[in-house]
């Protein structure tokens, strides 16, 4: 009689348990797979088409030419510094957070274009702005007179000192960014792991 009794009171606990389970958490599961899925079509739908970029070639910090094609099957993230110190430390320190988001990501390439006149300077330029990832991180020179033509004309920009450009692997040009605000820099590191073909770690460095 006592056990009838246990297993009666066990009765509703166990159905409640029952239906937990089986309703429940794959509602809750659902939910969540269904916010996931509308958050990353809200931020695709914020993606769009620019323009494919035109072919350009200058040296970097090493003194290694660098061109579209270096771009191509990688994520790039290209901004513009005016050759003010105090102004491109703080720009590179913004860039620098999202390339902590990505450090470790092969198909992830930042380039930083200076209008400079040698690379001598240029490493000592990536030295003072802490640029410190020449595998990953570009500072590109740029004659002063090519400096304002090349944001404008291949990276979309209108505004190059105060914008940050996302090109995808196919050289498309997908979006552009405030450098100066939190949110749109935020929106930044999201859509660079949106179109990020295949996340691979990087090795060797």
């Amino acid at each position: 009689m006592e056990e009838d009794k246990e297993k009666s009171s066990r009765n509703p606990f166990i159905a409640i348990l029952i239906f937990i389970v089986l309703f429940v958490m794959p509602a809750g599961a659902l939910y969540f797979l269904n916010a996931g899925k509308n958050f990353r079509e809200e931020y695709m739908e914020e993606l769009g088409n620019l323009g494919r970029m035109a072919p350009f070639q200058y040296d970097n910090q090493d003194n290694l030419p660098i061109s579209q094609e270096v771009m191509k099957g990688r994520v790039s993230v290209v901004n513009f510094l005016t050759g003010n110190p105090a102004d491109d430390k703080a720009k590179s320190e913004r860039i620098a957070k999202v390339h902590q988001s990505f450090d470790d990501t092969e198909d992830v390439l930042f380039l930083s274009f200076i209008p400079v006149d040698s690379s001598a300077s240029l490493r000592d330029e990536a030295s003072r702005l802490v640029i410190t990832d020449n595998k990953q991180w570009y500072l590109v020179g740029t004659p002063k007179g090519d400096w304002e033509r090349l944001a404008k004309e291949n990276f979309k920009m209108t505004d190059p000192a105060n914008e940050v450009a996302l090109v995808d692997t196919t050289l498309t040009i997908r979006n552009i960014y405030k450098i100066n605000e939190d949110e749109s820099m935020g929106k930044l590191v999201v859509h660079v792991s949106m179109v990020i073909p295949k996340q691979k770690k990087r090795t060797g460095f």
